[in-house]
């Protein structure tokens, strides 16, 4: 039926239908019922639901059948009806019609395409076996039309009957015919653009039904094996590209994997290998398979990226795709080796992360992730214990590469390393720290770095170089944390009293101390207190005294007097001002630290000193309340050994004497007397000073008590000492002894009163006789003279005496007579004596009695003691 537009077909349709019904002719019937067959066919043909029209087609055409005729005409019939049967939907109906075709004409013409058309039918009704006999028919008869879509369709039949092999060869041959050289590329995809589509089309489905065959086969059949078997290299590609796109399609990555990894394995120089390498990796990485994937990512990058492999006839790193799946890969495998590494902890697992690194350098030297890469690297060779290499590789990063977001932070890992690298060289570790921390002061590890830098240095004993990277530390900005600020003052304290410079020790100790917790106070004020002390010695001993006191009154005000070990100081610190006070001469000062000393330490050791030192300035400084009140503290001090007490209360009671206190005075030297028992040496001078308070205060018998023990101590000592203060006491003794004789006066009657002074006088002349005994110069001339007084009173008394009143003038004149040579014998021994004193004058003896008695003489004996010559302006007595 010519293809005309579907309106006119239906008014064919219709016509031929009317005159079907008006036809009673049954030639002319059979005719338009064929017409009318004919026509219904064509439509169904062309419309979406053939069904309808391919009904009303069969049924004529089984009509039509009914009716013997012509077997050119019987087999038509045959052949439509089953094309209508198909169109219909009843495939069994038109696999009867073709099949009675087939055996009742099997020498027509059109048997070749009957064969091809059941074997169509029986595809789609399912019976593969048959249908693949069929085409396997179509194909005997040679060259036909029907031969390509039969090779084509027995290859699918066979793969629904498992014959997968089979149906490889078939759609190979398929592709054979379909495809020249021109239609598969170099690279051995595919390239059918210039085809027909319905050759496109059979091609593209050959290649489907190729790929589900392999897909079934799986490592039965791999492509490559296939191919090779069966000469069909060329296609080794193609066939393995679709079979990995369809495991893909089907979720099933890990066999994706498996065939583009074979091939990549089996084919490495195909121009598409390293492109299915690729493949293979994504499927790997959908599948989740890590491991695999991260092995075929390293091949992958040595193959292309370290030994320089061709990527289609290019260099690999010049194609951009390349590039950036090496780049892809790379940061893939160093980042996956690090974290393992980092999980492991195994050295040799950082070290194969630290080639890798190295090796995506090699690749990318001038990559903007240089400074990172070299950093990681670097890390990965610290913790395989390859420090050295990583202070190069940090060091590298830090200070030789442009500046980069890893640079900081790499000259900070420098200076770790160097310390693991090299942990005794603290020349290099210093280096390392003060670059770091010169090139990036704002990095927040400078301020650790450094007060680690100075705590290295000092514990090695390196002092200086410790403060000045304290100092460095202290004025770093931003300023490091108080730990570490804490730290380098506590160097820079150190190294100042190593230096003995005390002004820098105290200003850090200060520091510390202000900023410090209260469990460290303490040890820190022990310091100051020491730092303060030795800048007051050395001021000392420099000489500067005026300078070392305020410096320890510092130390005094400034730490507490008791309780913790700044304390000690602190009252050595006292002490010491006082005595520099002291040496200045600043007295009053000084005697007002030491009260202060011995108020707030009374146990102290120098305690004892300080009440010594305490009476002597209170005595220079004239205040003899406060020195009586010390030499009292002395001499009751329970510790005070015996001489310095006995040598306090001495200084107490000549205090007392000198404030007029001599009845206190007199109390202390007796008690001292009597409960000291001191030598007899001593002895005697506490009891000549008794002599002269009790003789002060007009008690005589007292005074002539201890006179008669300082006479009595001298047979024992016969010291030129005991001896003149004996002589004294006898003196003082017989002074009193003429003043008793003085008292007595002569009256009438003249015996009476005569014996009486008489006898005092006796008394008077053996104590001034025992006084001049002793020989001591001074007394024994003061013996002299009074002895030549009393006698010379006497004869003087006896002269003057009163006269008997009854007496005559004859018997007055005799008893003037009578008084005269009895005074006479008086008056010579006085002479007498005193020309002994006289006498002592030649030999060198000048002193007043001998002057007294030479001046006693110039009265009685005037033509010998009077005559004088005068020497220029001086009167010198001349000698007799």
């Amino acid at each position: 039926v010519p293809d005309v537009p579907m309106g006119q077909l239906l008014a064919e349709i219709n016509a031929a239908d009317a005159a079907l019904t008006s036809a009673t002719n049954g030639t002319m019937r059979f005719r338009y019922k064929r017409l009318l067959a004919d026509l219904y066919l064509e439509r169904a043909a062309r419309i979406a639901n053939p069904e309808p029209p391919a009904r009303e087609a069969l049924t004529l055409y089984y009509d039509l059948l009914k009716i013997r005729t012509q077997p050119q005409i019987e087999s038509d019939l045959l052949y439509r009806s089953a094309y209508a049967a198909e169109l219909a939907g009843e495939v069994s109906s038109g696999i009867v019609s073709l099949t009675r075709l087939i055996e009742t004409y099997p020498n027509d013409p059109i048997i070749p395409e009957a064969y091809f058309r059941r074997a169509e039918m029986r595809f789609v009704y399912g019976n593969y076996g048959q249908a693949e006999q069929d085409y396997s028919y179509v194909l005997r008869r040679g060259d036909t039309e029907f031969k390509l879509q039969s090779l084509y369709k027995r290859g699918w039949a066979r793969y629904k009957q498992s014959d997968y092999r089979s149906a490889l060869l078939d759609q190979l041959a398929v592709l054979n015919q379909l495809l020249g050289p021109e239609n598969v590329a170099p690279d051995g995809s595919l390239a059918v653009a210039e085809l027909p589509r319905s050759r496109q089309v059979l091609a593209e489905d050959a290649l489907r039904n190729i790929t589900l065959n392999f897909a079934q086969l799986g490592d039965r059949l791999p492509p490559a094996s296939f191919t090779r078997q069966a000469g069909a290299q060329r296609f080794d590609y193609l066939f393995t590209r679709s079979l990995i796109d369809y495991y893909r399609e089907q979720g099933d990555n890990a066999e994706a994997a498996q065939v583009a990894g074979a091939f990549a394995r089996n084919r490495p120089d195909h121009p598409r290998a390293g492109e299915l390498q690729a493949q293979a990796i994504a499927a790997m990485e959908a599948e989740g398979a890590d491991q695999q994937a991260l092995a075929a990512k390293m091949a992958f990058v040595r193959r292309y990226g370290l030994e320089g492999a061709s990527w289609q006839g290019q260099p690999a790193l010049e194609v951009a795709e390349v590039r950036q799946r090496l780049r892809d890969y790379l940061d893939y495998i160093t980042r996956s080796l690090h974290a393992a590494a980092q999980a492991s902890e195994r050295p040799q697992d950082y070290r194969e992360a630290a080639q890798w690194y190295a090796h995506y350098l090699q690749v990318f030297p001038d990559s903007p992730r240089l400074s990172e890469l070299s950093y990681l690297r670097a890390d990965v060779l610290f913790e395989a214990g390859q420090s050295g290499e990583a202070v190069a590789l940090y060091e590298q990063v830090a200070y030789g590469l442009p500046d980069s977001a890893r640079s900081a932070d790499a000259a900070y890992a420098a200076v770790y390393a160097t310390r693991q690298a090299s942990p005794d060289d603290l020349a290099a570790i210093k280096s390392a720290t003060l670059r770091f921390a010169s090139t990036y002061p704002e990095h927040p590890q400078v301020g650790a770095a450094l007060a680690r830098l100075a705590e290295d240095l000092y514990a090695a004993g390196q002092v200086a170089a410790a403060d000045d990277v304290a100092d460095t530390l202290i004025a770093h900005r931003p300023q490091a944390s108080a730990a570490q600020l804490n730290n380098a003052y506590r160097i820079r304290a150190a190294a100042a009293v190593a230096d003995n410079n005390h002004v820098a020790a105290e200003k850090a100790y200060r520091w510390l101390l202000e900023r410090a917790p209260a469990g460290d106070k303490q040890a820190l004020r022990e310091s100051l207190a020491s730092v303060l002390y030795k800048r007051g010695e050395a001021l000392v001993a420099a000489g500067d005294d005026a300078a070392a006191v305020p410096v320890f009154l510092r130390v005094v005000e400034q730490m507490p007097a008791h309780g913790e070990p700044a304390s000690e100081i602190r009252s050595v610190a006292l002490y010491d001002a006082a005595a520099a006070q002291l040496r200045r001469g600043n007295k009053a000062e000084a005697a007002r630290l030491l009260e202060d000393f011995r108020a707030t330490y009374p146990d102290s050791a120098r305690a004892d000193k300080i009440n010594t030192r305490l009476a002597a300035l209170y005595v220079e400084l004239g205040e003899d309340d406060k020195a009586l009140r010390e030499f009292n503290r002395i001499g009751a001090a329970a510790g005070t050994d015996a001489a310095t007490r006995r040598e306090a209360r001495l200084e107490a009671a000549e205090l007392q004497v000198k404030n007029g206190n001599y009845d206190t005075a007199i109390a202390t030297y007796k008690k001292y007397y009597y409960d000291s028992e001191p030598p007899p040496a001593e002895a005697i001078e506490i009891q000549q000073r008794l002599v002269e308070l009790y003789t002060t205060t007009g008690q005589t018998d007292k005074a002539n008590y201890w006179r008669e023990q300082l006479i009595a101590a001298n047979p024992e000592l016969e010291s030129e000492r005991s001896r003149t203060l004996a002589a004294r006491a006898q003196l003082a003794l017989a002074d009193q002894a003429a003043q008793a004789f003085a008292q007595a006066s002569l009256f009438p009657p003249l015996k009476s009163s005569l014996k009486v002074k008489r006898a005092r006088l006796e008394t008077a002349l053996d104590a001034y006789g025992a006084a001049a005994d002793y020989d001591i110069a001074g007394v024994t001339t003061a013996a002299t003279y009074k002895l030549g007084e009393l006698y010379y009173d006497f004869s003087q008394a006896l002269i003057e005496s009163p006269r008997p009143d009854d007496l005559s003038p004859e018997e007055s004149q005799r008893y003037e007579i009578l008084l005269e040579d009895q005074a006479l014998p008086f008056e010579e021994e006085a002479i007498k004596l005193h020309q002994v004193n006289a006498d002592r004058a030649a030999g060198g003896v000048n002193d007043p009695w001998v002057d007294k008695s030479l001046a006693r003489l110039s009265e009685l004996m005037p033509a010998r003691y009077a005559k004088t010559e005068r020497l220029g302006d001086g009167i010198v007595a001349l000698p007799r």
